[in-house]
């Protein structure tokens, strides 16, 4: 059964509470991460994506790039000084497209 919540529809069967300490756990996760969002018309496989900015970024270690949307990928890096130097040297450029990193 649906309910108003704040001006917005919820759906009970698609609520998920989440205990404090998984939120720490994800925010804790996130702290060393980047969004990136590749400029183009085209699709971009994950896999094409991995390997590519991986060997252009030196293949830090314990680098997690997941896709969170089509061309737009979430990046995790378990060493900070990989973050902040990726995130220092751009322009990047994936493809012939522009890729756009966010933290």
């Amino acid at each position: 059964m649906a309910k108003t919540q704040r001006g917005v529809v919820v759906d009970e069967d698609d609520i998920t509470v989440l205990c404090e300490k998984d939120v720490s756990t994800g925010l804790e996760a996130c702290q060393h991460s980047l969004v990136g969002k590749v400029i183009s018309e085209r699709q971009v496989p994950l896999g094409v994506f991995r390997n590519v900015k991986q060997a252009v970024w030196g293949e830090p270690e314990g680098v997690k790039i997941i896709e969170f949307a089509p061309r737009i990928f979430h990046i995790f890096f378990s060493i900070e000084a990989d973050l902040r130097r990726v995130l220092r040297s751009p322009p990047w450029i994936f493809k012939n497209s522009f890729l756009l990193l966010r933290r």
